[in-house]
């Protein structure tokens, strides 16, 4: 007759769904029906949601019950039962906790029941929303959840900790106003790209209608502390606006640790973003392991071409970075003193550097030479990528002769000058350099090495130096050891090893010893009174004693 009864059902390897209905087929066909299914495997669902993130097996049971006209499909009656919900993404899962009851009447979703649970997340949620006319939403969610799932959503970030959530949606579906709040407990988010990340999360963000408000935030990062502020719009897309202050942040990257007090701001959208505001460094220092040579020569190739959808190439930098006064930097090879004011341009991927490094005073360790600087100044000009230009004097003395090093100019065209006292001719000065002789010395010398063989020895010895040294001022402390196998030392050309600690800056203690010589060292203290008038004292090889006082004065 008018009656249509629909019976049907599918089993497979992934579902068993069954399904039965009846249909008058007259006037607006009214009907009913019922579809049963049971481990109903959802990941195809999910991987076009989220593809490359579902590497799990989800699954529901459930029934799903339908009645009304099928003519008007908006009356239409649902009603939805899911004992068993079961979603995995990444390494996360949520199951469900009692069954999971949802409706629809008069084009108005109804959830009635429904109470997540997973490692660290515990929540409900209630609420109606209608999917015509007004689009009315009336909504609410409590309870806990895991920061985890972050890292589920995009693999660049590590999270971790427990957000406590008590909001109430009202307004429409297209122009949500949200009110209540979330409760950081512990939370921990770093991300790839940035080198340090937040953790000890904690504090309270309020749902003001179209905004998130930073009510109270607190964070540690790279062991100082943070207090953050602000808000993000959720209207039209994402937008934010936060600010950070910080104090005693320390930013370890690429064997440079800097300390340093902050007061930033982060303003844009996930499209695009500013970081603007001033940096002051109180510390800086750079580990054994950091290669200048290196980093001078990355500086000096062209930027690479970045990954337009890296959040860091977005980032667009307008930072301020000045220095506490004489800030003192501490490197393996140098300790100097001055003043910063920088400016860093470009993105987090390719940033320009923009001011200048002032070098008031310092001591620089190069080739076992201690060379100390009076004055320098390293500027920084071209705004299409980092190229320092160098205006740096360093003075060291060498046997009997104070010499005199300049280097000026970028580091592509850079020219060096050289002055003694007494005067030598250029020659003799790289000679003195690098051989602790001048050029009539080594002709006039009884040995009969040759410069090679020179060389040779020279090289050797900077081999032995860079092999021990790092070793034995990590297990004593010791400020430099010097092997020389052709010969230098303080007061002889034999071959020679050479131990100086560094007490301070004022007082130096120097330890030489002559191995193919029994007996024979040379004790030495220096203590600068300032940076013109030293005293020095020596007890030689021979046992002599000798006090001098040593006066530098230059004259332009």
């Amino acid at each position: 007759g008018e009656m249509l009864n629909l019976t049907g059902g599918v089993t497979n390897a992934i579902t068993k769904l069954t399904f039965a209905g009846d249909v008058r087929l007259r006037g607006d066909y009214p009907g009913t029906a019922r579809i049963a299914f049971s481990d109903f495997n959802i990941d195809p669902l999910l991987k076009v949601y989220m593809p490359g993130k579902v590497n799990g097996n989800s699954k529901i049971n459930g029934v799903l019950t339908a009645s009304g006209p099928l003519k008007t499909p908006k009356l239409l009656t649902v009603q939805a039962e899911i004992p068993q919900l079961h979603v995995a993404i990444e390494n996360y899962a949520i199951d469900n906790s009692g069954p999971i009851r949802l409706a629809m009447r008069d084009q108005i979703v109804q959830i009635q029941q429904m109470h997540l649970v997973g490692q660290g997340t515990d929540f409900n949620a209630t609420g109606t929303a209608s999917i015509d006319g007004d689009r009315a939403l009336n909504a609410r969610l409590n309870g806990n959840l895991n920061l985890s799932i972050l890292q589920s959503f995009n693999r660049d970030i590590s999270s971790s900790g427990t957000t406590v959530i008590a909001v109430e949606a009202r307004g429409t579906l297209d122009k949500p106003d949200l009110q209540g709040q979330i409760d950081l407990q512990n939370a921990n988010v770093a991300m790839i790209d940035v080198p340090n990340g937040l953790s000890n999360m904690n504090g309270r963000l309020v749902f003001n209608q179209n905004r998130l408000v930073v009510q109270q935030l607190t964070a540690q990062t790279g062991g100082g502390q943070l207090n953050i502020g602000g808000f993000a719009s959720y209207q039209n897309g994402l937008l934010f606006d936060l600010t950070a202050t910080g104090r005693n942040v320390r930013v370890r990257t690429s064997g440079v640790s800097v300390s340093a007090d902050a007061d930033l701001r982060l303003s844009g959208s996930l499209k695009g973003a500013t970081l603007r505001g001033d940096v002051t460094v109180t510390k800086f220092a750079m580990s054994q392991s950091f290669d200048l040579g290196t980093a001078i020569a990355k500086s000096k190739e062209p930027p690479s071409t970045p990954d337009p959808t890296s959040i860091a190439n977005r980032l667009r930098l307008n930072v301020r970075v000045t220095s506490s006064p004489q800030l003192a930097v501490v490197t393996s090879l140098a300790t100097l003193s001055g003043d910063i004011d920088l400016t860093a341009r470009g993105t987090a991927v390719n940033p320009i550097i923009l001011g200048r490094i002032s070098i008031a005073e310092g001591d620089i360790l190069f080739q076992g030479t201690k060379y100390h600087l009076e004055r320098g100044d390293i500027t920084f000009t071209n705004p299409t990528r980092i190229d320092p230009n160098l205006n740096v004097e360093a003075s060291a003395s060498i046997r009997d002769y104070d010499i005199t090093l300049g280097f000026h100019g970028p580091l592509d065209h850079l020219s060096t000058t050289y002055r003694s006292e007494p005067p030598l001719a250029t020659a003799d000065i790289i000679s003195l350099l690098a051989f602790q002789r001048t050029t009539e010395e080594a002709a006039n010398s009884p040995s009969q090495t040759s410069f090679t063989e020179t060389a040779q020895n020279a090289v050797l010895g900077e081999a032995l130096n860079a092999a021990v040294s790092s070793r034995i001022q990590k297990l004593f402390g010791i400020s430099k050891v010097k092997i020389d196998p052709q010969g230098g030392g303080l007061e002889n050309n034999k071959p020679s090893v050479t131990v100086e600690q560094s007490v301070n800056k004022r007082l130096t203690l120097t330890f030489v010893t002559y191995p193919t010589q029994s007996n024979q060292q040379l004790i030495q203290v220096e203590y600068n009174v300032n940076k013109n008038v030293s005293i020095v004292g020596v007890r030689d090889q021979y046992g002599v004693l000798g006090v001098d006082v040593r006066l530098r004065q230059r004259r332009r």
